[in-house]
């Protein structure tokens, strides 16, 4: 077939293009280093056969006719490729390089006059013959051979996918023919036709296969990830790539389970935690949203009680649910239940019947009835999301978590639109079955916007956008917001209500559009839910039975202060029942009353101001892990935080096993009452109703009861005053630290449906664990150990068949990291998490230069392709393969086990954990490293892959400092502090370590000289001004570790322990 010739093809120009990379790696080496660099042109020269019998190939492949290639794309390339590979054999046929008797290059001809001098004049005539231009535009023209052949090869793989699938799987098996054997035929065509992998994947496998330069480790992926960039670029290039990826010939079936995949992608955790958590509303409250205003305006005889008899009214929402209008804003002050009207109008109702008018993804809401007459024939799909800036969840207050939320519940209700929507994704998914690029906000916007246009055109949609004053960001931000939400109201005819406080940056854009102001319409709602409140309470129907008129009265005074806030009417309600349980009289109440602030911040004063003293400080407690807590807490885990109050070794005696759905409800319903006793509805534990079951209790969490109450809390003056109920005693990291540890040890996570909230317990422990006081760090340390403990025990199958549903086993702790370096234990999980305190007790304990054994670790970066995949096994086989557990010095061969198995356990440097397991290393985790012996000098790798530890960090600093790769921020500033540490605690400057280091950045990196920003003296001078300046050892100032900023080891303005001990330190100095 012409694909599998044109695929055969491709076969032999990567491998062109594999030798001339290798070749330009050792033609920079030559100029940088002279003889030093001649050993790759001798290992060219060894397999120059290879290269001979593709150019053979080449040219029979100008002789034939492939395909439909009529612009002769195919030929061209070839026709290049041949000219580039006679260069290379030209070159490699001259150089003639000294060897000794059995054929191998000699590794010290440097040691012999003559010799050196056969070699410089090598040198001399390679440089001559190749000048450092000619090696620029060599490596230039191999970069656009292999850009131009990976975009010719995302163009076949696209039309190959539109044919029938019968058509593909002829090619296939024309593709498997011409790998396998006849006895490996048919199990290969089995694996093919279950396009397990996806077409991509099968036909990247014939390509690789047959790719024979040398240096082709990791092959694989690094095409796989060339042509994925080629599918995106030619797909912006063609300009009909929409049509194509919805043209796509795959099964139902797979098209089902690629459109699950990709949605799964675009959700987050806690999507609809808000939604869920909105207060339901009250029976009676919000009926009127669907009346017609002016009826209400002429049954109403108490709407001027709070309007100066000024008749308020609304533009008719019911109307415009029916209407072509495009937009609704619903807006109120802070607390007059927004976000309560708009969960009572698009809520799903649980008892409604199936409504074959809406589509199958949606059921019936009270707005359903009004929009099926705007929707007329078409299908109605409701899609809701709520801002929410009473958590840490950025997510929920960002343009992504919107965009995710919105765009997951428009796919869900039509699939189809999903290669319209994102065609690059989708073809990437249907080649590979994988996506590997990561979605970005601009990547979300515009994958939305197409969603709608294609979607709006075959159904209804009506999206309904809670809290735009809850995004964060400034009043530009905010602008821009309701920018992007009149862009979406072009992309399609579709209907779009939003809600917000009444901000001028939402009444300049949203002047002249149909809405409402709550506050000055629910008077009645108000007094219902009071009178509700009120008659429910057995103590105010005594009040009602003696003082009738009091009573009523009583209630009008509660609604007309309210001013329209629910929240402040809920607050206020509680506290007459309080008085009204501790007997207060009419003029005690009265008298309250009038106290009660009708402003929510002065009001949330006087809440603290009246807290029961025997529970003022557990409320401060209570505050502080609100504040500590990474994520909105489980109730769960604040009940366990709870426990270490009363009992620091509760986590320890705590029995593994999984806890019971009825010790789980006992826990949360005690949880819930503690809260409401101690911080007066402040926070509590949300949406807890008569739903009993384990994973319905483990949802539930502690959150603050409005936006409101997050930003007072958030106040420094409110942060100084509860500082002041507090004692010494109370960390609340440490509290939080113990909590995860009975999280773990009673197994509340394992049944989770996403391992990685599991992953998220650990990390959270590790990161509570980095920020406890110094005085609490010998039971932080208990707690770490413990579970350590925990991850490592292989005796229990609770905690064996769950750390095996991580896609892991009992002593290895890969999947809980990213790909990057990584040392498989606990200790190294420990160091990446920046937990100082920990490491110092342990390193002290481990010696040995800080190295310690570690089943299968991940690889240092240049061992890796450049997109960071893991490590081919061999790399790190190698890389390990000459390391002992002692400490070595450069030029020192250190002897270890004569390979690795992958349980085998190989020596590995804690210090590498520290320099490469984060985007961004901590200075300060090195030099307690190296302070506790860790060599910069160690020897690692065997081979071409000798070097140190000192050598790949400094090329790997070289290749930050050059700007190649993606990093954090204040990452340079970081690489540049570990490598003055490292010369102050003995790295080897001398000129031949750091020439090391730049050959590494040209040959592993691909950076030229020129690019790199950096020579060998220029180095060379700072480091040893640097190393005089500490007189060659460790200086004072590094044995102290500089602290470095935005690392959450050192965040302790949050940490009232840290704050209330430098208080009164300073207090007794003073003194």
């Amino acid at each position: 077939m012409a694909e599998v010739a044109a695929f055969g093809l491709a076969v032999n120009i990567l491998t062109v293009v594999g030798y001339g990379r290798q070749f330009v790696v050792s033609a920079w080496s030559i100029w940088k280093s002279g003889p030093d660099g001649l050993p790759g042109i001798a290992s060219l020269q060894l397999t120059s056969q290879d290269l001979i019998g593709v150019t053979e190939r080449l040219k029979e492949a100008e002789t034939m006719a492939i395909g439909n290639d009529e612009d002769g794309q195919l030929f061209e390339l070839a026709k290049r490729c041949n000219t580039v590979a006679q260069q290379i054999l030209r070159t490699l046929g001259d150089i003639k390089i000294p060897e000794k008797d059995h054929g191998r290059l000699l590794p010290s001809l440097s040691l012999f006059s003559h010799r050196d001098s056969i070699l410089k004049a090598t040198v001399s005539a390679f440089k001559l013959k190749w000048k450092e231009s000619d090696i620029k535009g060599l490596e230039d023209e191999l970069e656009g051979l292999k850009s131009e052949m990976m975009m010719n090869l995302a163009v076949s793989c696209r039309t190959s996918m539109i044919k029938s699938i019968d058509n593909q799987n002829i090619m296939l098996r024309h593709l498997a023919q011409s790998q396998k054997t006849d006895e490996q035929l048919e199990k290969r065509l089995d694996d093919i036709f279950s396009r397990q992998d996806g077409l991509g994947s099968t036909i990247l496998e014939f390509i690789t296969s047959g790719i024979t330069s040398p240096g082709r480790t990791n092959v694989g992926s690094s095409l796989r990830d060339s042509l994925i960039e080629a599918v995106y670029d030619s797909a912006h290039q063609s300009g009909s790539h929409n049509i194509a990826a919805a043209k796509f010939e795959i099964s139902e079936d797979q098209r089902a389970v690629l459109g699950k995949k990709f949605i799964s992608k675009i959700h987050y955790d806690g999507m609809y935690e808000r939604e869920q958590a909105v207060a339901t509303a009250h029976e009676t409250t919000f009926r009127w949203i669907f009346e017609n205003p002016q009826i209400r305006k002429r049954a109403s005889d108490e709407l001027s009680e709070i309007s100066d008899g000024v008749m308020r009214t609304w533009d008719d929402f019911g109307a415009w649910l029916q209407s072509d209008s495009p937009l609704y804003w619903i807006t109120g002050k802070a607390g007059s239940g927004k976000s309560t009207l708009m969960k009572y109008v698009s809520m799903e109702l649980p008892t409604a019947p199936k409504d074959f008018t809406l589509h199958a993804s949606q059921t019936r809401s009270r707005c359903t009835e009004f929009l099926l007459k705007w929707a007329k024939t078409q299908p109605l799909v409701v899609v809701t999301f709520y801002f929410w800036a009473g958590t840490k969840d950025t997510m929920q207050t960002s343009k992504q978590g919107l965009y995710r939320t919105l765009l997951s519940q428009v796919l869900e209700a039509c699939p189809e639109a999903i290669p319209y929507a994102a065609p690059e994704r989708w073809e990437t998914l249907c080649l590979f079955h994988i996506d590997t690029r990561r979605l970005t906000t601009s990547d979300l916007q515009e994958m939305l916007i197409r969603a709608v246009k294609y979607v709006s055109l075959r159904m209804k949609l009506c999206f309904f956008i809670d809290g735009l004053d809850e995004f964060k960001g400034n009043a530009k931000d905010l602008k821009e917001l309701v920018d992007w939400v009149k862009v979406l109201m072009d992309a399609g005819p579709i209907k779009i209500c939003v809600a917000s406080r009444p901000w001028v940056v939402f009444e300049d854009a949203l002047d002249g559009k149909p809405n409402l102001l709550l506050e000055h319409l629910t008077y009645d709602d108000i007094k219902g839910f009071v009178t509700s409140k009120f008659h429910a309470d057995s103590e105010f129907k005594s009040l009602q039975q003696q003082e009738p008129d009091f009573a009523d009265q009583l209630i009008k005074e509660i609604v007309r202060k309210a001013a329209g806030v629910f929240l402040w009417v809920n607050l206020v309600c509680a506290s007459l029942i309080d008085g009204m349980m501790a007997g207060d009289r009419i003029m005690d109440l009265r008298k309250r009353l009038d106290m009660l602030p009708p402003d929510l911040e002065t009001l949330y004063d006087r809440i603290l101001d009246n807290l029961d003293p025997m529970y003022t400080e557990h409320a401060a407690q209570y505050f502080f892990l609100m504040r500590a807590s990474l994520h909105t807490p489980e109730a769960l885990l604040f009940s366990f935080a709870d426990d270490s109050d009363q009992d620091p070794e509760s986590p320890f005696n705590l029995k593994k096993g999984l806890l019971e759905g009825a010790d789980i409800q006992y826990r949360v319903k005690e949880m819930r009452k503690r809260l409401n006793s101690r911080c007066r509805g402040l926070i509590g534990i949300t949406k807890f109703g008569n739903d009993a079951s384990a994973a319905f209790l483990r949802s539930l969490t502690v959150q603050y009861m409005h936006r409101t109450v997050k930003d007072y809390m958030d106040r420094k003056d409110t942060h100084q005053r509860l500082l002041g109920m507090l004692n010494d005693k109370f960390d609340p990291y440490v509290r939080l630290c113990s909590a995860s540890l009975a999280m773990w040890k009673s197994h509340v996570d394992w049944e989770v449906r996403d391992v990685l909230e599991s992953h998220q317990k650990l990390f959270e422990c590790l990161r509570n664990a980095a920020n406890v006081a110094d005085e609490n760090t010998g039971l932080m340390v208990r707690l770490v150990e413990e579970l350590g403990r925990l991850m490592r025990t292989g005796d229990d199958k609770m905690v064996l068949a769950n750390v095996r549903a991580l896609g892991t086993h009992s002593d290895t702790f890969l999947p809980l990291v990213d790909q990057s370096c990584f040392g498989n234990t606990f200790l190294s999980l420990a160091i990446k998490f920046d937990v100082m305190k920990y490491v110092k007790v342990k390193v002290e304990k481990v010696g040995q230069g800080c190295v310690i054994a570690s089943k299968q670790p991940i690889a240092p970066p240049r061992l890796r392709h450049p997109t960071s995949k893991p490590a081919k096994k061999e790399a790190w086989r190698s890389f390990f393969k000459r390391q002992d557990h002692g400490s070595n010095q450069a030029g020192t061969p250190a002897h270890g086990p004569n390979g690795t198995s992958e349980n085998a356990l190989v020596p590995w440097p804690l210090l590498l954990d520290a320099l490469f397991s984060n985007a961004s290393p901590n200075p300060a985790m090195v030099s307690l490293l190296l302070e506790n012996g860790a060599d910069p000098n160690r020897i690692t790798g065997e081979g071409d892959l000798q070097s140190t530890i000192w050598i790949e960090v400094l090329a790997y600093a070289i290749v930050v400092n050059s700007g190649r790769v993606s990093t954090a921020s204040n990452s340079s500033n970081a690489w540049a502090d570990i490598l003055q540490l490292m010369v102050r605690h003995g790295a080897n400057i001398e000129t031949r370590t750091i020439d090391h280091a730049i050959r590494i950045v040209v040959g592993s990196y691909s950076i030229p000289p020129s690019q790199q920003g950096v020579t060998v003296t220029g180095l060379q001078n700072t480091f040893r001004a640097q190393k005089f300046a500490s007189g060659g050892t460790a200086s004072k100032s590094t044995r102290e570790r500089p602290r470095p900023t935005g690392r959450m080891s050192n965040n302790v303005e949050y940490n009232p322990y840290h704050t209330m001990q430098m208080k009164r330190r300073s207090r007794r100095v003073r003194g």
